[in-house]
């Protein structure tokens, strides 16, 4: 790293550059750096704070640090190429460790691959599982209770943090978590969810227009009959029916309505059965796709597609 690259002001944190205040545990630092490996390459610098404030490393924070780093690149196959050295800023110590680009993927002791997006390492099941809860929304209390997270309201998990950040930590927490299998059961509960609730929609959406069918003919019968019975001289009897008719139009009227909501309804939720199962398939021919960087390039893709699905 060249001594320009580390003047004041520090750029912000990105896609190459990571700062930590002090040194962090091993399976941290090994995350970071497999997603720099796995991406583009790049720099953590320790003895700043998030903001890029210097705050700086003392001898013993510093040998504390190398040994994390150490420990780190244990936990990762293969083994990348790191760097580090100390280097000094407004007199203050600053461990700098630089991680080279590599062109076969490198895991985590958990078999994770973990790659960088803008300031933040994950790996691509996370972002395809935030995908997935933004073009299907019944799927979220799913995803959640399908990462062991005990919830049973959604909009409570969010009041605390962002959905993405409780599904970031969650992942980040169990080191062990099987994502594959969280995101087949969480498509095999929403589909079964859904399905529950287009049939129950289908029956409202029958009821309703039967309803509102019969209610428009009383209407039509009232005004024939109110019609008649004004000709007939029977003056007040033809405006009480006539009013009755009034009334049954109105009824008709919201019953019309309601079974436009719930046919809206019905058509929402098959958008989102359509979604399910078109994701559904899509992981079944990933699953056989045996190299890790192809695999991963296609699970980008897919949240993309599922992200253009609810912008859509």
């Amino acid at each position: 790293m060249s001594k320009k690259f580390i003047d004041q002001p520090l750029p912000p944190e990105g896609q190459q550059i990571e700062y930590k205040r002090t040194a962090t545990r091993p399976e941290i630092f090994a995350r970071n750096i497999a997603a720099f490996v796995n991406t583009e390459g790049g720099t953590i610098i320790v003895g700043v704070d998030g903001d890029g404030s210097i705050v700086g490393l003392t001898n013993e924070e510093i040998e504390k640090t190398q040994l994390a780093l150490e420990k780190a690149l244990r936990l990762l196959s293969p083994l990348p190429t790191v760097s580090s050295h100390v280097e000094e800023i407004d007199g203050k110590s600053l461990l700098v460790i630089e991680v080279q680009k590599k062109s076969a993927p490198v895991m985590t002791e958990n078999g994770r691959y973990y790659v960088r997006k803008g300031a933040a390492s994950i790996i691509e099941e996370e972002t395809l599982l935030n995908a997935l809860a933004g073009a299907v929304p019944s799927a979220k209390p799913n995803i959640l209770t399908s990462l062991g997270i005990n919830v049973s309201d959604t909009v409570k998990v969010e009041e605390a943090a962002p959905f993405s950040k409780v599904v970031h930590e969650r992942i980040e927490a169990e080191e062990n978590l099987k994502i594959n299998e969280s995101l087949s059961e969480t498509i095999r509960l929403t589909r079964k969810e859904l399905f529950d609730e287009r049939r129950e929609r289908r029956q409202q959406a029958r009821i309703t227009f039967y309803a509102a069918l019969v209610t428009l003919v009383l209407a039509i019968l009232f005004v024939f009959i109110g019609v008649v019975l004004i000709y007939a001289g029977k003056l007040q009897a033809g405006v009480v029916t006539s009013v009755s008719s009034i009334i049954s139009g109105i009824v008709s009227g919201l019953a019309f309505a309601f079974n436009k909501q719930a046919n809206d309804r019905l058509d929402e939720t098959a958008k989102q059965l359509v979604v399910l199962e078109r994701t559904h398939t899509a992981l079944e021919f990933i699953s056989y796709i045996k190299d890790v960087k192809k695999r991963d390039e296609a699970l980008s893709d897919l949240a993309k597609t599922l992200s253009a699905e609810k912008l859509g």
